[in-house]
């Protein structure tokens, strides 16, 4: 998964959180030792500096979110499953009582690992099916995996979209769709924004959407450049500020000061962005080179390609 966040490699060396994880997961004293022994013979040791707290039950409160919305229920159409990295999440989840809930839900453990991300989703029901194909629906699925593309969940499912796990319970429940109102939508996010899929889709899903904007402290590399290319504005809060510290809940509307012509906009430049609260802020446009701003006048990089392709040819 190195590449998703932009490496070329990843190396994780064995250190005390390791070993900490091995005995607050239940394994045992000898697998311990042995573990330590391998590690030191590998000479896979480092200088320890410092304190690290460490919370195994930190990825827990991902769950919560469930319990807020319980106990709405989730339509007989929408197919739900919950498919755990390991055991390990299970028993967190059924010690902090949240599995109950998200039994009610119907997100049932399916299995651990790779089993709906690749496919092994089972059926949908069969009135379902015969409504999408017959009526060329454009089925979705919503997912906290990390692969999203055409069919991989179920052959049925054309837009495939990765979100949080309380935002995959809250599409089960809810299927809002901003863009039906007519009105664009940024996202306010913090740093490394874009942090775990280098994909086009984790760009093109926001933009399908409806996103015209992206705020965020700062972003990973190669998804900027992928919202650049869906014709999405990448913006940064200036040095110290975020949402928080400007006080943007989220509920505001916000108008972005760019220049009707892209020829009078500069790539790094600054932006003012000014919310209906009365708030107002500057940011950094992260467009970052001269053809970038093409990709933006022309609507992002397919638009940008065809265009220049007919001409070509004419």
């Amino acid at each position: 998964m190195s590449p998703e966040y932009g490496a070329t490699m990843g190396f994780f060396p064995v250190d005390h959180v390791t070993l900490q994880y091995l005995r607050l997961t239940g394994r045992s004293l000898h697998d311990r030792i042995l573990f330590t022994g391998e590690q030191n013979v590998c000479g896979l040791q480092r200088a320890l500096v410092g304190e690290i707290i460490f919370v195994i039950l930190a990825t827990g409160s991902k769950y919560c979110g469930a319990l807020y919305l319980w106990p709405e229920e989730v339509k007989p159409w929408i197919k739900t499953s919950l498919a755990p990295g390991s055991g390990v999440v299970t028993k967190y989840l059924q010690k902090s009582g949240l599995q109950k809930y998200l039994n009610q839900l119907g997100f049932h453990i399916v299995g651990y690992g790779c089993t709906t991300c690749i496919g092994n989703s089972g059926d949908i029901e069969e009135a379902v099916a015969s409504a999408i194909s017959e009526n060329d629906i454009v089925a979705a699925a919503v997912l906290s995996g990390n692969r999203n593309f055409e069919g991989r969940v179920h052959p049925l499912t054309r837009a495939n979209y990765l979100a949080s796990p309380p935002l995959v319970v809250a599409y089960a429940l809810a299927g809002t769709r901003y863009r039906s109102d007519g009105q664009g939508t940024i996202i306010l996010a913090g740093a490394e924004y874009g942090s775990g899929s280098s994909r086009d889709w984790a760009a093109k899903g926001p933009m399908l959407l409806g996103v015209k904007a992206v705020i965020a402290k700062s972003f990973e590399r190669i998804h900027r450049s992928n919202l650049v290319g869906m014709g999405i504005i990448p913006l940064c809060f200036k040095l110290g500020e975020d949402a928080d510290t400007l006080g943007l809940t989220g509920h505001e509307q916000f108008t972005i000061d760019l220049p009707n012509s892209v020829r009078d906009i500069r790539p790094g430049q600054d932006v003012t962005v000014v919310t209906t609260s009365g708030k107002s802020f500057v940011c950094i446009l992260r467009f970052d080179t001269e053809v970038e701003l093409a990709y933006f006048d022309h609507g992002g990089i397919l638009q940008y390609a065809i265009r220049n392709l007919i001409g070509s040819n004419h």
